[in-house]
């Protein structure tokens, strides 16, 4: 059994760092709610804080494909429930855009 460094605690019982009790949420795209034609109501949440992505409303949900939810740059968007985060924020984002303007956001 691996030991943490200086931590005395068995790296098979710490938690990861976006375990540690400042992360918002982890979200995998294939982890999600869909409809019949694959448009994405909720993006799930995996860390256990449930800080899922929502969005209720059918045209600005995007399309499930196999590379990623894709989305139609014009009203396309998900949310969480209200909250308030401690800053300064981290977001780390693996993405793909197929097209860019300077008026285009990833998050507010």
């Amino acid at each position: 059994m691996a030991i943490g460094v200086g931590l005395g605690v068995p790296f098979s019982r710490r938690k990861p760092p976006f375990f540690d009790g400042n992360s918002w949420g982890i979200y995998d795209f294939r982890q999600c709610l869909k409809d019949s034609y694959s448009y994405v109501s909720q993006i799930t949440d995996l860390s256990g804080y449930n800080n899922h992505l929502l969005q209720a409303t059918a045209l600005n949900q995007g399309l499930y494909t196999s590379e990623g939810i894709l989305h139609d740059g014009v009203n396309d968007f998900y949310k969480t429930l209200p909250a308030t985060l401690n800053q300064p924020t981290l977001i780390y984002l693996v993405g793909k855009e197929i097209t860019w303007t300077d008026i285009d956001t990833l998050y507010d």
